[in-house]
This record gives structure tokens, C-alpha cells and sequence, in this order.
């Protein structure tokens, strides 16, 4: 198993309130190697996910994004999700990590 980054854009429709965004951050307090992040016009998720391929590490993410993060943020838009290898982990030499 490698560990992967995998970072989301999101783009809700309004400005989330502040209250939102603490009752967001507690629900992923669970997921260890998860945060939200404030970005310039939308909100940005960053996980750490354990997966073989970069493939099931997209999977975990979408799994958590529909479940626990898209739903509180409802209505928005997923504008990106990318997955890269952690920097000087085991994922780093991955043939699918390009």
C-alpha cells in the first residue's frame, strides 16, 4: 500500500457560513490526513489516502466527498480532483503516479 495527496476543488453556490465550515472540519476530525482548506471562491479538501494504485486513492476521495463534504455543501460543484504520490513516499516511483 502507498499513501497518496488527493486535493479537491469545490465551488459552493453561496459563501459557506462559518458554522458550516466547524461542523464540516469536525466530521473529517475522523479522518486522519484530512482538512478544508479556504480557497479564493470556493473551499478546497486535501486527504491522505492509503490505496496500491492512484485509481483507489480517487475512490476513497470520492467516497468521502459524496458522503460527508458534498452533501453539507449543497448546492455546489466539484471543479477538480487531483492525485499525487506523498512527497519522498513509497507512491513517489509509481508507474501510475505521472
Amino acid at each position: 500500500m502507498t499513501t497518496w495527496e488527493v486535493r479537491a476543488s469545490i465551488r459552493p453556490e453561496a459563501r459557506p457560513h462559518p458554522a458550516v465550515l466547524a461542523a464540516l472540519r469536525a466530521t473529517l476530525r475522523g479522518r486522519p490526513g484530512t482538512e478544508i482548506l479556504a480557497m479564493a471562491g470556493g473551499i478546497g479538501v486535501r486527504l491522505l489516502a492509503t490505496s496500491p494504485t492512484p485509481a483507489g486513492a480517487y475512490a476513497l476521495a470520492l467516497a468521502v466527498l459524496t458522503t460527508d463534504v458534498l452533501p453539507v455543501l449543497d448546492p455546489a460543484e466539484l471543479n477538480d480532483l487531483q492525485v499525487r504520490p506523498v512527497s519522498g513516499g513509497p507512491a513517489a516511483g509509481h508507474p501510475l503516479a505521472a
